[in-house]
């Protein structure tokens, strides 16, 4: 492990040494939605792509070396791959629909997106390099933001199904379909633990994490803020996820414990920084 240094001043001078985990986020910073990555020091901002087009919802590879990701760059949104330095991109998806919210699995190298190509929503799966594109949902509702679990055996994913959103799991052949919580509200954007035992996910713009069987839901972070897209660290000791402070006002990236306390700030730009996600971690 390398050994990181850097200096703050906070009233005075000191020292802190570790090692912070990279992530990478969408921002609109520089007038356009593109890929960043940092580490959860506020250190090591770097700009991955950069087009006059928008690139969203980037997916890291467990062992950090590549990124997939959602772009609008050849018409309508698409699956792309790069290297995380930004190098190497390829276009992985290429039809008449829209492809979105591209995860990438951990422990088999392949892809969960959700796609609009057959006329509504869908849950499809794919092999890294594009083959094998299948329809893994296939029925007339809303199915969206498929999260892979850690060992590559399911996939949580949120759909309307029973009127409104809840998230539901299937194996990652499309077989097994369970709704995993029932809630009047609205329950989104699932992401597994590292060990595959728990899910976080945003209920109604709060945060919330339930047993990935969906027994036990807590609220981890309830109150005004508008939070959504929370991740688990690769230990699973922190959770990163989307907070704004109201409808339409700009989001920034924040961090807090698994047990929600210590919410801090990791972004603070002028522009729209959402949809972080840690190696791995959907």
């Amino acid at each position: 492990m390398r050994t990181c240094l850097y200096v703050t001043i906070v009233g005075m001078l000191g020292l802190w040494m570790g090692c912070a985990p990279t992530f990478v986020f969408e921002s609109d910073r520089d007038g356009d939605f593109e890929i960043y990555s940092m580490d959860t020091a506020g250190l090591n901002l770097l700009q991955l792509t950069n087009n006059a087009s928008d690139d969203n919802t980037p997916s890291l590879s467990a062992d950090g070396s590549r990124i997939v990701f959602s772009s609008d760059r050849a018409g309508p949104q698409q699956i792309f791959i790069m290297n995380s330095d930004g190098t190497g991109q390829t276009q992985l998806t290429n039809h008449a629909g829209n492809d979105y919210e591209p995860s990438m699995n951990r422990a088999a190298g392949r892809v969960a997106f959700r796609s609009d190509r057959d006329g509504d929503f869908e849950v499809y799966i794919m092999e890294l390099d594009g083959h094998n594109q299948t329809n893994l949902t296939n029925n007339p509702n809303d199915d969206r933001e498929p999260a892979f679990s850690p060992d590559g055996s399911k996939i949580a994913f949120t759909s309307n199904r029973d009127g409104d959103y809840e998230v539901f799991i299937m194996n990652a052949d499309g077989t097994g379909v369970t709704q995993l919580t029932n809630n009047a509200g609205a329950d989104q954007t699932p992401s597994f633990s590292p060990d595959g035992s728990r899910i976080v996910f945003t209920r109604d713009l709060d945060i919330w994490v339930m047993n990935s069987d969906g027994t036990n839901p807590q609220p981890l972070k309830v109150g005004a803020a508008l939070d959504a897209a929370p991740c688990f660290s690769p230990d699973g000791a922190t959770i990163i996820f989307t907070s704004s402070p109201g409808i339409m006002a700009q989001p920034d990236i924040w961090q807090m414990n698994a047990d929600g306390s210590g919410p801090h700030n990791l972004t603070n730009s002028n522009g729209w920084d959402d949809n972080a996600v840690f190696a791995g971690g959907h």
